[in-house]
């Protein structure tokens, strides 16, 4: 099973490799002519933002704290209009969206409170995310796109990188509390906070020690995706689900097929993206897969950044997220709504780039 494992992860690894050759051979673009870049008043754009991010904030934060919507391994709650997914989604990508915009166009005027300011939304946002929906991982990936952010515009400061690990460090030690609070949440048990705090103490002193906890944690972070999804997946020896794709879901299957939980227990388990190849097809599968994959997200960057979005460096933040979370999971079967979620929120950032942002000047740059 070893072997198998190995030898399915070199044929992703080698695809992977020849599909970068092959997009850095043939996709690049000669370099454009001369251009103009307009710069504008990103002080504009971030008095704009800041009572627009307040209100979804508050409003999703409310309608979450009613509803349970998007509560970890728990049944879904039903809203008229979909407007469960709409609250959910604003949640996980828009308000997100905004806020790196914020955090941005802050950093572009020189005005630190703000910056300080977006910061602290921003790990607002993550903590009441955690307690909202029972994500262990919440704040940790809003973090990991503020990361990106800071890379795709050359932003990356010692202090910065010293910040993001000290999320991570905070994700590492709040995993048992929420782990245990996620198992309390979705068994419908509700006490006011300072008890509810007190029983999961509790909990975890019944269950297993916070060491082991923590462990797993930080197991669980490290080696969330890739060959370690593998090993059960190969070892199982399943036919590929081939066109039953389009009829089932991938992750679910996985989930109750190769990991052996029980179908009705409320929660699915993610099988990495080489996972989801093989599961589909096995190893010609892994192959064309990664090809493709790598292939069209290199072309979508191509694309992404010969755009005249006046948001891009945000637009590339949050595409480089979701490409990550693709990657780390593999849970395709849900792609084009993400894609759309993706595009929406883009557009929502434009759009504010565009009524609040006012031209400044105009300068000559040579287009890299």
């Amino acid at each position: 099973m070893i072997l198998k494992t190995y030898a399915t992860t070199t044929y992703a690894f080698v695809a992977f490799c020849l599909a970068v050759w092959l997009s850095a051979a043939f996709l690049i673009k000669p370099r454009q002519p001369v251009i103009k870049k307009i710069e504008y008043d990103y002080a504009d754009i971030v008095f704009g933002l800041f009572w627009t991010i307040l209100i979804l904030m508050a409003g999703t934060f409310y309608i979450m704290y009613k509803t349970e919507i998007g509560l970890m391994a728990a049944e879904s709650a039903y809203l008229p209009l979909r407007i469960a997914g709409w609250v959910l989604y604003v949640r996980l990508m828009l308000i997100p969206g905004l806020l790196l915009l914020f955090i941005w166009c802050s950093d572009k005027s020189g005005l630190m409170g703000y910056f300080s300011l977006g910061i602290i939304l921003l790990i607002l946002h993550g903590v009441s995310d955690m307690l909202l929906r029972a994500s262990r991982g919440a704040l940790l990936g809003l973090f990991i796109g503020l990361t990106m952010l800071f890379i795709v515009t050359n932003r990356l400061t010692t202090r910065r990188a010293q910040l993001g690990i000290f999320i991570f460090i905070l994700t590492v030690l709040a995993w048992p509390f929420i782990s245990s609070y996620r198992l309390i949440r979705s068994g419908g048990y509700t006490v006011p906070l300072p008890d509810f705090f007190n029983d999961i103490i509790a909990f975890i002193n019944t269950s297993s020690s916070f060491g082991e906890m923590l462990r797993a944690g930080i197991y669980s972070i490290f080696f969330r995706g890739g060959m370690i999804s593998l090993f059960p997946i190969v070892g199982k020896g399943l036919e590929p689900l081939g066109t039953q794709v389009f009829k089932t879901s991938v992750s679910r299957f996985f989930t109750v097929q190769v990991l052996g939980y029980s179908p009705e227990l409320i929660q699915g388990s993610a099988p990495s993206l080489v996972g989801w190849f093989y599961l589909v097809g096995q190893n010609p599968f892994v192959i064309i897969g990664i090809l493709i994959f790598v292939s069209s997200s290199y072309l979508y960057w191509q694309v992404l950044s010969r755009s005249r979005l006046r948001c891009l460096p945000v637009a590339q933040a949050l595409s480089l997220y979701v490409l990550f979370n693709l990657s780390l999971e593999g849970t395709l079967e849900g792609l084009y709504l993400r894609l759309l979620v993706l595009t929406g929120t883009i557009s929502a950032c434009e759009w504010f780039m565009r009524i609040f942002g006012k031209r400044r000047y105009v300068v000559m740059l040579q287009e890299t």
